[in-house]
């Protein structure tokens, strides 16, 4: 069974997995031949799994830092937590089922953790937490109030939940906005806190009309309790999935008249920018329209629904697929992740296009991780340009770059140069057939420690993995030594 796909995807998936058995059923008299290169161009261009891509970048996470992503670093990184939904029923039910959950967490998210007779199920709460409404910060605030206070299960006065809540409010300029001038009047606040998340939380809204929570005589509780370590173990889950909502609200960015925000989406195995609907934004241009990136011209082509084409003038490669894997990552645009860009409209009518980063970018590349070709120059502050960057040997800002790939079946057999692991930290490189011992270059490399010039190592098997580019391992700075490179990152075996 194929996971997140859509219909129409899965139909033509099983019956590709038919034509290659011979099981396809036909009419009689009909046959069908096929190329198995076909069949595999085929697959390639069918949209992946969501799961595939959250898994992949899961386990990824898991192995760089020696534990599971929280919800809030899967949002952070563009792996919304609500993506495997579909296909796990909640981000914390994923969790599980990828085995990172130890007891009693995971008997609270089985449902196998029951709390005392005629109290609300403590797993539909958990679950019920990642979907409820936000419409303003009300709950999530409220809830991390009472986490604060240590009264999650438990009960706190209004006087208490009141002074909390203000605290938590004024560390955001957001959250002030949401609860206004109630938060320099105590009285008002506590009104508005009964009027809004308290009568929510205890009325069952948002949560399929259970009421997990009471008001009566000034005191909010939950109907639900729990004894240590339960109780820790439950506190730990939900200011998770507080933190990720919290987050995921602060997060949104309303649309303005000078700004078109688009969604990273794919094509044919590309990313492509998806428009708002032009009903709304009758403003957005069509056809071949000017911007600038990073302070660079280039021409973006606005189509009805997306722009799929941005051109360096003059030019006629597509840069976006490059771009917005370089600003994004190789999942820019698959199926579970969530990652935007905003195209900023000046005062002279021309355009600016900015990713949408949920966090810093880093300058400086992670040992043993993976990076798409169209990455690696953004980790040393450099542009992307795909005449540099797609040879293997890269001198820049006095730094240099090797891109190796191992199996070079597929390359011209002058072109087939012995780069392979002689040692789990000494690497075998074997220098291009245009480069030479007198060369500036070259004598440059032969005393790069000496002349402070690092040289980073970056590593693939094949130059492809399902159809696409494979990523880059990057392991790390290298001295050379008669002709070798040995890595001073730690060895992982791998």
């Amino acid at each position: 069974m194929l996971l997140g796909l859509p219909p129409f995807a899965a139909a033509v998936a099983e019956a590709l997995t038919h034509a290659v058995a011979g099981s396809l059923e036909l009419p009689p008299g009909c046959e069908v031949t096929h190329d198995l290169r076909a069949i595999e161009i085929l697959r390639a261009l069918l949209p992946m799994p969501t799961h595939d891509a959250f898994r992949a970048w899961y386990g990824d996470f898991r192995e760089r830092h020696g534990s599971r992503p929280r919800a809030l670093e899967a949002f952070h990184e563009g792996y919304p937590p609500r993506a495997v939904r579909r296909s796990h029923g909640s981000w914390l039910r994923f969790v599980d089922q990828m085995g990172d959950l130890g007891e009693p967490q995971a008997s609270l998210v089985r449902g196998t953790a029951a709390g005392p007779a005629g109290t609300p199920g403590l797993h539909e709460f958990l679950e019920d937490l990642e979907t409820t409404p936000m419409t303003k910060s009300y709950k999530m605030v409220v809830l991390l109030a009472m986490l604060n206070e240590n009264c999650l299960p438990g009960t706190v006065p209004i006087d208490d939940l009141a002074r909390t809540v203000s605290q938590l409010a004024r560390r955001s300029a957001r959250l002030q906005a949401d609860f206004g001038a109630a938060l320099a009047d105590p009285q008002a606040l506590k009104r508005h806190l009964e009027i809004n998340p308290i009568a929510a939380w205890s009325g069952g809204a948002g949560t399929h009309g259970v009421a997990y929570f009471a008001y009566e005589a000034g005191r909010f509780s939950s109907r639900f309790d729990l004894p240590s370590p339960q109780r820790d173990a439950f506190q730990e889950l939900v200011r998770e999935l507080v933190d990720w909502r919290l987050a995921e609200y602060l997060q949104r960015q309303p649309e303005t008249e000078d700004a078109i925000v688009c969604k990273v989406s794919h094509a044919g195995g590309r990313p492509i920018l998806f428009l708002p609907d032009r009903a709304a934004r009758p403003d957005i241009p069509e056809g071949s329209t000017p911007i600038l990136i990073d302070g660079q011209p280039y021409e973006a082509q606005f189509a009805r629904i997306a722009v799929n084409v941005i051109r360096a003038p003059g030019s006629t490669r597509n840069e976006l697929p490059g771009l917005l894997r370089s600003w994004f990552g190789p999942d820019a645009g698959r199926p579970g992740t969530s990652f935007h860009v905003r195209f900023e409209r000046a005062a002279d009518n021309t355009y600016r296009l900015l990713p949408l980063h949920h966090t810093a970018p880093s300058h400086e590349p992670e040992e043993w991780r993976q990076y798409p070709r169209e990455a690696i120059p953004r980790l040393f502050g450099l542009p992307y340009s795909a005449p540099v960057w797609t040879q293997g040997f890269i001198f820049k800002n006095n730094r240099v770059v090797l891109l190796v790939t191992l199996d070079k079946s597929t390359q011209a057999k002058e072109h087939r140069y012995e780069d392979r692991f002689d040692a789990p930290d000494r690497f075998q490189w074997q220098s291009q057939n245009k480069q030479h011992r007198a060369g500036a270059t070259e004598r440059k490399l032969a005393r790069h420690v000496e002349l402070g010039i690092p040289v980073h190592l970056f590593v693939r098997k094949t130059p492809k993995v399902d159809g696409r580019a494979a990523p880059f391992l990057y392991c790390g700075e290298c001295e050379f030594l008669r002709g070798t490179a040995t890595a001073r990152s730690p060895s992982t075996g791998s």
